[in-house]
């Protein structure tokens, strides 16, 4: 038997009252929009330490082939991997609790970071030598070889239509295990 409340405490708000459910999932969606927003400026500011790091030198914005524009975009690439493994690793450990916002987490990073990693890794297949610095070679001989290359072209189709169909199947997952749920609470009542 529950105890009667007492006239001088606040009413307890029901467990599935629009309250209750707010104060469950704000907790969720801080947790989300503080790791996002700590990975993407993350991925953003450590590309000058991370290229000092492995001694990534570019040229020139003009010479060619563009050595400032391939060793940018390969330590943006490393950066952005590190964000999205931070991204990863926190979704799994919300899962339990926000499902939804934990596969927001996956799949948004993974969106926007995605391309930069498959650059990155184009890159580092392009360019042997890259972080030997003496003996580096690169296939794209100007710029324009290397901004219109179809090899990153299509990684970056891939990322962008591989993060919209997670993004679909992380949904529907959600959705099918809360039916699951729902359907077990109610043939144990």
């Amino acid at each position: 038997m529950n105890p009667a409340p007492s006239p001088t405490s606040p009413p307890t708000p029901a467990p599935e009252s629009p309250s209750a459910v707010w104060k469950f999932e704000r907790a969720g969606m801080l947790i989300f929009f503080i790791v996002l927003m700590v990975s993407l400026y993350a991925a953003h500011a450590c590309q000058e330490p991370v290229m000092q790091w492995l001694g990534l030198h570019g040229g020139s914005p003009g010479d060619a082939p563009p050595w400032y524009f391939i060793t940018r975009d390969f330590a943006k690439g490393i950066c952005s991997g590190g964000a999205l493994l931070l991204c990863v690793l926190v979704a799994a450990f919300m899962w339990r609790w926000w499902p939804g916002y934990a596969a927001m987490l996956v799949w948004m990073p993974l969106l926007w970071l995605g391309q930069d990693v498959a650059r990155s890794w184009i890159i580092h297949q392009a360019c042997p030598g890259l972080l030997e610095g003496q003996r580096i070679t690169s296939r794209w001989p100007t710029f324009q070889s290397y901004q219109f290359d179809h090899d990153i072209a299509g990684a970056n189709t891939a990322v962008m239509v591989g993060a919209l169909l997670l993004s679909v199947v992380l949904s529907l997952g959600d959705v099918y295990v809360r039916r699951r749920l729902a359907a077990r609470r109610a043939t144990r009542a």
